[in-house]
């Protein structure tokens, strides 16, 4: 488990594609890493940017339920 504020769930909940690659490229990321919540890089990706006023702790829960 990574924490939430971590680099590279920032990197993936702001998109940038090519910051992300290097880190997985470089070793610092691992494409399995999973945050606070079990979200994974893929899943804090897609929430970025879904209804920029709302919580997205909540959007992004009720998204992706485990």
């Amino acid at each position: 488990m990574i924490s939430n504020d971590s680099e590279v769930f920032k990197i993936a909940g702001s998109g940038e594609v090519e910051e992300l690659l290097k880190l997985l490229e470089e070793g610092i990321a691992s494409i399995t890493d999973r945050d606070e919540e079990g979200r994974s890089l893929l899943a804090v990706s897609r929430c970025r940017g879904i209804l920029e006023s709302a919580d997205p702790k909540i959007v992004c829960e009720s998204l992706y339920e485990y």
